[in-house]
């Protein structure tokens, strides 16, 4: 994948990548379902999200665990919209998971200031709603 992620960043065989990063869309491992949805989210960020989507609200922990961490890398304000839910999941594991990747988030220096002032946003309402330390 990190071949099919430089191709994309040079602005080579775009198409083609796209055709792998769908195929691995389809496979069972859902760390590699996230990664080929991160990498995605530069050439189709709306089936990105969508496949994003479907990790984080299987029921499997180990499913939501690597959306998770896509989301977070992405970091863009689409992100923060399917990760705060998961701030209020019933499954301590998830809830966990969620704040530690807007956390994650939140450290990016980069982040452009819309997607900052939503992410201080959605952590003070967290903080309020559950009562969570960070």
């Amino acid at each position: 994948m990190d071949c099919i992620e430089a191709e994309i960043i040079s602005g080579r065989s775009a198409e083609k990548s796209h055709r792998q990063l769908e195929s691995f869309l389809e496979g069972e491992n859902p760390w590699v379902r996230a990664r080929a949805a991160k990498i995605l989210y530069r050439l189709n960020p709306k089936l990105s999200l969508e496949e994003l989507r479907r990790l984080v609200s299987e029921a499997s922990h180990e499913s939501q665990v690597p959306g998770m961490w896509a989301l977070a890398e992405l970091a863009t304000a689409e992100s923060l919209d399917l990760l705060a839910p998961l701030a209020y999941s019933p499954v301590r594991e998830v809830q966990q998971g969620a704040v530690r990747s807007l956390l994650q988030v939140q450290s990016n220096r980069q982040l452009p200031p819309a997607v900052h002032a939503k992410l201080n946003n959605l952590l003070s309402e967290i903080r309020s709603k559950t009562g969570w330390i960070f």
